[in-house]
């Protein structure tokens, strides 16, 4: 059966935006436009084509784990499925954090939870055992259904555009334009991560659909993160922009004090929110259980327990440190992940011809990996201390 074009354009799109990372790329100011260009350009094209390599030079592949083993061996492979678990782990829990703030703020009017540690993690637990239970039963079938629900996230950038056409410029914010080299700009970058997934399904279409299909996602992801970002720095004033719910603010502003638009927009975005948060687990889960041999139930009930544990942990303190250090450590083992598959396609190739394709998305990926041991200046962290902690998993890993 052939796989239409709009059906990898819909895996890849609601697999890769989210509207978590909104914030992130707004704190940049217009200066997110260049670092959405660069992971567009760098990251998605590379990546996608890296991909392609593997699986062409290993048919046999079912995961990515069997396309890099085949290219390098199994210790290359292991790397970097335990890199994609983790980082996918890791960015689990601030997406399900957006998606119980964004849920308090449409019954509440208020995200109450930002300020409650503990309620905090336990919304986000609940979750968790709500997405076990997805993944446990029917997994395949109800993929699809929630990939048509993650479409739900863009709403709320079409209502944004139009309280950005309602508002006067005069009670507008004025974007501040901040240095390029910031810490969030590995998190826009982050933010393009995951064309990978839809590689898989090649052999299911021709060459020719896969590439139209990337070249239409790569262009429909670039444009809802750019004016999505632009839309959040204009709505929110800099100062108070806040990186674990700044979507949510730029609607309360958006809809003028609307209670119903208010509340509907924020269901929206934590349907859309929920549902693009499975994607993310589903494909590592399937490479660590092959990596490990276990059976993909038990390894669900690990990943399940890793991510409550990991809510705990972080949503007990600081909401913003916890979104922070969570984001940042998926950044970096998604960085150290691509590097992997762009050395594993150098190999695949039998290292006999130059290709500009992946020496550019192994440059793009370790400016990532570098800007993201950037700390931000929100985190009382010392430097030392939070470099350490996002290096020490791929150390082991490794």
């Amino acid at each position: 059966m052939t796989v239409a074009i709009a059906g990898l354009v819909l895996l890849n799109v609601t697999t890769v935006f989210s509207l978590t990372l909104l914030p992130m790329g707004a704190s940049l100011g217009p200066a997110c436009v260049f670092w959405d260009l660069v992971a567009l350009l760098g990251a998605v094209l590379p990546t996608a084509y890296s991909v392609q390599v593997l699986l062409k030079s290993c048919p046999r592949a079912l995961t990515l784990f069997d396309a890099i083993t085949c290219a390098t061996g199994v210790p290359l492979g292991a790397f970097v499925v335990l890199c994609e678990w983790f980082a996918a782990v890791t960015f689990t829990v601030p997406m399900l954090q957006f998606v119980a703030l964004a849920v308090d703020s449409a019954l509440r009017g208020a995200a109450g939870l930002s300020s409650s540690g503990p309620a905090l993690a336990c919304a986000v637990a609940a979750q968790v055992v709500l997405l076990t239970a997805v993944q446990w039963h029917g997994m395949e079938q109800t993929t699809k259904a929630l990939w048509i629900l993650a479409l739900l996230g863009v709403a709320p950038l079409l209502a944004m555009a139009a309280g950005v056409a309602w508002i006067s410029g005069e009670n507008l914010a004025a974007p501040v334009t901040s240095s390029l080299l910031q810490p969030g700009a590995s998190l826009v970058v982050f933010g393009f991560a995951g064309i990978e997934v839809s590689a898989f399904h090649m052999r299911e279409s021709s060459s020719d659909t896969y590439r139209d299909a990337v070249l239409i996602s790569a262009v429909l992801i670039f444009l809802l993160y750019a004016s999505g970002q632009l839309l959040v720095a204009a709505l929110v004033p800099h100062e108070s922009l806040r990186v674990e719910d700044g979507t949510i603010q730029a609607l309360r502003i958006a809809t003028a004090g609307n209670p119903v638009a208010f509340t509907l927009l924020c269901m929206l975005a934590a349907i859309g929110g929920f549902a693009s948060a499975l994607p993310w687990l589903i494909g590592p889960i399937r490479g660590v259980a092959q990596l490990l041999q276990q059976e993909e139930h038990k390894m669900v009930l690990v990943q399940s327990a890793t991510c409550a544990a990991l809510g705990w942990v972080f949503m007990c303190t600081s909401a913003s440190s916890g979104f922070w250090l969570l984001a940042a450590a998926s950044a970096t083992a998604t960085q150290a992940m691509y590097l992997a598959i762009f050395a594993a396609c150098w190999h695949a190739k039998c290292r006999d011809r130059w290709d500009a394709v992946v020496v550019l998305g192994a440059v793009t990926s370790s400016v990532g990996f570098g800007l993201s041991l950037l700390p931000p200046s929100t985190i009382r962290i010392p430097a030392v201390g939070y470099i350490t902690t996002l290096l020490t998993p791929i150390a082991l890993f490794w």
